[in-house]
């Protein structure tokens, strides 16, 4: 089939399935009206063979230069996509990140991972407390930036690899922060960090500078810090109570 041939071809078969599809309005734009609508009908299938020996097309062609660079735009940008698809695959991306940012499934999700030998398997990890607490402040500023809780792809392979944290676990404490962002919204507080009672294990990190901090966690933080004054202040009663008796 020479060049005429692959052109009328191809005009055949799009003008045929937006008859079948009933695109009247695009068969007008193409200036087919029912006269060829009945031509196209009544074509066979030897019909169509014989158009690989044409020499010559029936077509009028004007490019829209705007919708043309619109339609390259649009494909790069989805080999673009694809391609941090590939690249979450093989930094181990869990599938619910996969469908979320994606709408991968999970035949494709596995077919990817195959692919690229990824074998991990099973739900990301919690985050150990000190993940916790270099992840959250790096994921609020990155959310704040964005300006929307759902970052650019690549976003959560830089913090990954910027904080040494498994990407599976960036994920999830992304997540989790996100929902308390939806709940509560922005917060404006600086970065805190306050002890138990008892003097001391893990700090708490109440709040983020620029960043967002959950209802449940600050009440969390307030009743603590409110136990710990009560029993300081029954502490320095006693002492006070045996100060006058002795």
């Amino acid at each position: 089939m020479n060049k005429a041939g692959d052109f009328v071809f191809a005009l055949v078969v799009y003008a045929m399935r937006c008859i079948e599809e009933g695109e009247t309005e695009r068969l007008v734009r193409m200036g087919i009206g029912a006269a060829e609508v009945e031509q196209l009908a009544a074509l066979r299938f030897g019909d169509i063979q014989r158009m690989a020996r044409l020499e010559s097309h029936c077509l009028d062609i004007k490019v829209d230069r705007r919708a043309f660079a619109d339609m390259i735009r649009r494909i790069r940008a989805d080999g673009h996509a694809e391609e941090w698809e590939h690249r979450l695959i093989r930094a181990d991306a869990p599938l619910d990140m996969m469908r979320s940012l994606y709408g991968t499934g999970s035949r494709e999700y596995t077919r990817l991972r195959q692919l690229y030998e990824v074998s991990s398997t099973g739900r990301p990890r919690e985050a150990t407390a000190d993940e916790e607490t270099r992840l959250w402040p790096v994921l609020a500023r990155a959310i704040e930036a964005a300006e929307d809780v759902v970052l650019p792809p690549l976003e959560y392979i830089a913090i990954s690899e910027e904080l040494g944290v498994p990407l599976r676990t960036v994920w999830r404490e992304s997540n989790a922060l996100n929902k308390q962002v939806e709940a509560d919204g922005l917060r404006d507080l600086s970065e805190a960090e306050v002890d138990s009672a008892g003097g001391g294990v893990a700090p708490i990190v109440i709040a983020i500078v620029g960043g967002f901090i959950g209802a449940a966690v600050y009440d969390a933080v307030e009743d603590e810090l409110g136990a710990a004054l009560e029993a300081v202040g029954d502490a320095l009663s006693a002492a006070g109570q045996a100060m006058q008796e002795d």
